[in-house]
């Protein structure tokens, strides 16, 4: 039934050429029309199956039985799985679980605006946060990214037992954008994208105990927010004294990357890459997995804790150094500000200097922002420094209108800072067309100026 809603199209092409009286086109034509959908023809799933196998490969009428243990040809997609890791520790007695946090609730307040836009997507919130954990899987494997249909394909993994179940608070993906509506859940058992493939590849086994970080680590927001917290469980369980490998979804040796990782006493060396290995299912002995610290792309206070340990411990404010940043994406490919120059024009007066954080080192960035005394940006991946900004920051986010995303108003919250949204139109979309896509939400912006010296006035800060 999913593989005719997902290639319905193709399925239908595929079909063209059989005879209008043939089994197959009928069995096709009922599928599409939802007659007899509980169960799709056998032929009909066969040919789907045969149109995904390997080439060369034939398969057999049941092959995907739900009791056949894989072959050397192919794995089927789950089918069956648990909700939470500890659930299959329970129930089969395998591998190890060790608790390492309770949950707990984190608790966020609107940020002060009066755009009833604003107010919706950054409400009141509490947000459960579940409990931490690093679980031991015997021959657990993992399979990432590469899931069509899927907007964010390359952030996505399914993390798998030996018998081929889904573990689903250990298969990370992005949720929706406003991750802190919690009517969303990690019900990966119906949602989780690796159930939209036919099937996976055999995956490529390595030898020995595997650590694995499964979230997409491709960009410096989600290395620091998620990756890097990750890693501290990992740590605080005990599991890195041992000089095992630790397999980072999404790692590119990026300077921030590598910097962080030194910082926190981890040779690059250890990492190890799903490019770097050769494909994208890999199978460990004994896979060792953290849970997320919580919700994807949300910033708790201990994750707070964990960043601030990249600081160095000498650090001095260096008097030459801004005090108020202004930082710019003019180098970036999307979600700019367009009338840039017109703001930096409006900022001067108030003491603020543009940055462009990527042309900084890590230790760079974090010292800058720890001498900070206000801070405006673009939503973007450089305000994750706010991180490191003092309590009592003063924080202006511009935020595309159709992006009000709430990762940096959490940001600042969980760290103490004063924070003030400021919505900006986004240009038409086809002056960028070229460039992003408006599901994506990469339009460029146009700040208004009266607006800007509104919010400039509203944080009581003096020009």
């Amino acid at each position: 039934c999913r593989a005719v809603a997902a290639e319905r199209n193709w399925v239908q092409a595929w079909c063209e050429g059989s005879g209008r009286e043939s089994p197959l086109r009928s069995g096709l034509e009922q599928a599409c029309r939802g007659e007899g959908s509980a169960r799709i023809p056998d032929f009909l799933y066969s040919a789907w199956r045969q149109r995904w196998a390997p080439e060369g490969v034939a398969l057999q009428a049941d092959s995907f039985s739900q009791n056949t243990p894989p072959t050397t040809d192919f794995w089927p997609v789950p089918t069956q799985g648990y909700l939470t890791t500890r659930q299959w520790h329970q129930a089969t007695g395998e591998g190890d679980y060790q608790l390492l946090d309770p949950g707990g609730v984190l608790c966020l307040k609107a940020p002060p605006a009066a755009d009833p836009d604003i107010l919706q997507k950054l409400r009141p919130q509490r947000i459960p946060l579940a409990e931490t954990f690093v679980a031991q899987i015997p021959r657990g494997s993992v399979h990432v990214g590469h899931y069509p249909r899927h907007l964010y394909a390359s952030f996505a993994s399914g993390v798998l037992t030996r018998r081929g179940e889904l573990l689903a608070d250990l298969s990370l993906s992005l949720p929706p954008p406003e991750f802190l509506d919690w009517d969303y859940r990690p019900d990966h058992l119906r949602h989780h994208p690796l159930l939209g493939l036919p099937h996976l590849p055999p995956p490529i086994p390595l030898d020995g105990p595997v650590a694995l970080l499964p979230l997409g680590a491709v960009n410096y927001f989600h290395w620091m927010v998620d990756i890097l917290p990750a890693l501290d469980i990992l740590r605080r369980s005990g599991a890195l004294e041992k000089d095992i490998p630790i397999l980072i979804h999404g790692y590119q040796g990026k300077p921030f990357q590598v910097q962080s990782l030194a910082t926190l006493g981890i040779p690059a060396e250890r990492i190890l890459s799903f490019e770097q290995l050769g494909g994208s299912h890999l199978q460990a002995q004994n896979l060792i997995v953290p849970s997320a610290g919580a919700p994807v792309g949300c910033l708790t206070p201990r994750g707070l804790e964990v960043l601030r340990q990249l600081a160095q411990p000498s650090f001095s404010i260096d008097p030459l150094q801004p005090r108020r940043i202004y930082i710019s994406r003019r180098s970036a490919r999307w979600r700019r500000v367009i009338n840039e120059a017109e703001v930096l024009a409006c900022l001067h007066p108030w003491g603020f200097a543009p940055v462009q954080m990527e042309t900084l080192s890590l230790q760079e960035q974090i010292a800058l922002m720890q001498g900070a005394e206000a801070v405006i940006g673009i939503h973007g991946a450089g305000l994750t420094n706010l991180a490191f900004c003092p309590p009592g920051t003063t924080v202006i986010e511009i935020l595309p209108s159709n992006a009000v995303l709430p990762y940096f108003w959490s940001i600042a919250q969980v760290a103490g800072l004063r924070y003030f949204p400021l919505v900006a139109p986004v240009c038409d979309p086809a002056l960028v067309a070229l460039l992003s896509s408006p599901d994506l939400d990469r339009e460029d912006a146009w700040v208004r100026i009266p607006d800007l010296l509104n919010v400039l006035e509203q944080t009581g800060i003096k020009g």
